[in-house]
């Protein structure tokens, strides 16, 4: 299931209808079977791997309208979800969850230029596996990524 809500923010005054906050919260439920051992006909269950239990997503949005500039700011965060199946479930590696900030500004120069500016994963954690138990398995540091766009409009 999953709950969503926008609003905007005129409420504050004429100047924030400008500004906008988004959010959403999904929860999953998911499962696979699978035989206790190769040729077996007695089955277990567990989550499907790389699905997150939850996830969540917040997002606060500007427009300028004079001078057409666009801001956005986007939080996400995912559920522990399992990242590697193993012969055994007490070996199963799981990321463990995290969240994300990404932002953006664009600004039209003219009307067939706009350039775009984007920060991903702004403070970078690391993404962090361990075992079932909570053992840790591996830490990957992958740092924040930056990015410049020019389109062009024809």
């Amino acid at each position: 299931w999953e709950i969503e809500v926008r609003k905007s923010l005129n409420f504050i005054g004429e100047y924030f209808a400008n500004f906008s906050v988004a959010g959403n919260y999904t929860r999953i439920f998911s499962e696979i079977e699978y035989p206790i051992y190769e040729g077996a006909s007695v089955y277990a269950a567990r989550e499907m791997q790389g699905q997150s239990p939850y996830m969540i997503n917040v997002s606060l949005q500007f427009r300028e309208p004079t001078l057409g500039t666009s801001i956005n700011l986007l939080y996400n965060e995912f559920g522990q979800r399992l990242d590697a199946v193993a012969d055994t479930r007490e070996q199963d590696v799981y990321e463990e969850p995290r969240g994300v900030l990404d932002a953006s500004i664009s600004q039209p120069i003219s009307g067939l230029l706009e350039l775009k500016f984007t920060v991903k994963d702004w403070g970078a954690k690391a993404k962090r596996f361990v075992t079932r138990e909570g053992n840790p398995y591996r830490t990957i540091y992958q740092g924040t990524t930056y990015s410049v766009q020019a389109s062009f409009t024809l």
